[in-house]
């Protein structure tokens, strides 16, 4: 089965068959509509890594979008950063952290349970976290405060995934020392193929036009081949 994934794989990529897109849930709104030519988009939607980065490694998809620094390290695969941004420390406008204004720090932050991610998704941030002391487990001011639970929860968020949260949240002014970005993963065989270089070309560009105003986010003049 996998000799037949790969001859079937290497055809689409040779004769300018359909080839599959996928990427993660947060970065569907930036991608979804760009009309990609050659290529059908996949599963938009996917809330892990383990099944996305399984069907790459199996040639079932052929490219996915996911984020640094929780991209794959494999041989096998080569990941191509195409943009650059802080991350973002989010709550709603009722949040008890608003009351503080611009004195806000992270020691005020950790008083605070941060929203759930994925589990095992995103080990190199979520060390990020806990060597922050910021934990999704922690209900010490739960019993403190009138408010509902998933108001005293904060959330991550970046210049592009904000929108998601919706109008009632707000960017605290303190942020997380991580930086982070979209990066397309392609198997290593192709890399190099005119058609990746093409489809990278065509990302880049439709995100110079979609962070056009944003000065938090740094589109690459070329995308960077990660480690």
């Amino acid at each position: 089965l996998s000799r037949e994934r790969r001859v079937h794989q290497h055809y689409r990529w040779t004769t300018d068959r359909q080839l599959r897109f996928d990427c993660q849930n947060w970065l569907r709104d930036s991608y979804s509509s760009l009309p990609l030519d050659g290529w059908t988009k996949g599963n938009l939607n996917y809330l892990e890594y383990a099944r996305p980065l399984s069907l790459l490694r199996d040639r079932i998809i052929d490219v996915w979008l996911c984020s640094a620094p929780d991209h794959p390290r494999d041989s096998d695969l080569t990941s191509f950063q195409l943009c650059s941004m802080p991350s973002y420390l989010v709550v709603r406008n009722c949040h008890p952290l608003i009351d503080l204004g611009p004195s806000v720090a992270l020691d005020d932050v950790r008083r605070y349970p941060v929203l759930p991610l994925p589990t095992g998704a995103f080990p190199v941030f979520e060390s990020v976290l806990e060597s922050l002391g910021l934990h999704s487990n922690d209900h010490r001011l739960y019993s403190e405060s009138s408010l509902p639970i998933d108001d005293l929860l904060i959330g991550i968020a970046s210049p592009l995934t904000i929108a998601q949260y919706g109008n009632d949240y707000v960017v605290l002014p303190c942020r997380l020392p991580v930086t982070v970005g979209d990066v397309l993963v392609v198997r290593s065989d192709f890399a190099c193929h005119p058609r990746t270089q093409d489809l990278l070309g065509d990302l880049l560009n439709h995100l110079r036009e979609v962070t056009s105003g944003l000065d938090d986010v740094e589109v690459h003049s070329e995308a960077m081949v990660l480690s």
